[in-house]
């Protein structure tokens, strides 16, 4: 948060940008195949298969996105003069 709200201030724009009401959320997938072993403790040692970036952001889509835009729809109204205006000036 602290680089962030550095680089906002070297880019001239408002902080104000991060205050947006939302809370954090966390999302996770697995990158061995026996995670929930090794977990458990079950397994000595975790069996990586790091997804590549496609199926990462397939499974983001399927599991985070596309639910949340069902569920809170207002996102369609959101316009870009909405965001330059939750930037402030920066032109």
């Amino acid at each position: 948060m602290r680089v962030i709200r550095v680089g906002l201030e070297l880019l001239g724009l408002e902080q104000d940008v991060l205050r947006h009401g939302i809370a954090r959320e966390v999302y996770a997938m697995p990158i061995a195949d026996n995670a929930k072993e090794y977990l458990q403790g079950k397994a000595t040692a975790p069996i990586i298969n790091r997804p590549s970036v496609a199926a990462i952001g397939t499974a983001a889509v399927c599991r985070w996105i596309v639910p949340r835009a069902e569920r809170q729809p207002e996102f369609e109204l959101f316009a870009q003069d909405d965001l330059l205006a939750l930037l402030g000036d920066a032109g």
